[in-house]
């Protein structure tokens, strides 16, 4: 690329404008000819968003029934769950965006993926009120509480 800059024709210009410009409309063609649809995404995010959300009330529950929670374990569960719903919200937004007859029932699932992710949130409460609300001994009715929330989860998947 150095030896070029000595040259005084088009040549230098041919490579910085018309070679980028090639392979955008390549990308472009490729894109129509073998595209990258999200709706098979969605799925197996859905499953990811389920599980973590899950495994993250299931931890902080375990600590309302007085098992010891290591803080920076709940950290990286609640930021897993969170990620989980932000990734699985932004490939229904692109399902979305994809043509009308490949879109079916985006709404639905965006507004299971946003409902899951208020779940988190409710959970990231729970949590944050936890030295609070420490009982001395188990709540009544927190064990069926619980089941009932993991039954419901695990249904759903």
């Amino acid at each position: 690329m150095l030896t070029l800059t000595d040259r005084k024709d088009w040549f230098l210009a041919e490579i910085r404008v018309f070679h980028p410009l090639e392979g955008g409309i390549l990308a472009v063609i490729s894109y129509y000819l073998w595209p990258l649809w999200q709706r098979r995404y969605l799925p197996q995010q859905l499953v990811i968003v389920l599980q973590t959300s899950l495994s993250y009330f299931q931890t902080v529950g375990a600590a309302y029934q007085g098992q010891a929670q290591n803080p920076k374990t709940l950290d990286i569960i609640r930021r897993q769950a969170e990620l989980a719903g932000s990734s699985a919200l932004i490939t229904a937004t692109h399902i979305s965006q994809e043509p009308k007859q490949f879109q079916n029932n985006v709404e639905a699932m965006m507004t299971l993926i946003i409902n899951v992710n208020s779940f988190v949130n409710g959970i990231t409460t729970l949590r944050q009120h936890y030295k609070q609300f420490q009982p001395s001994g188990t709540l009544p009715g927190l064990d069926l509480f619980i089941q009932q929330v993991t039954d419901t989860l695990k249904n759903l998947q």
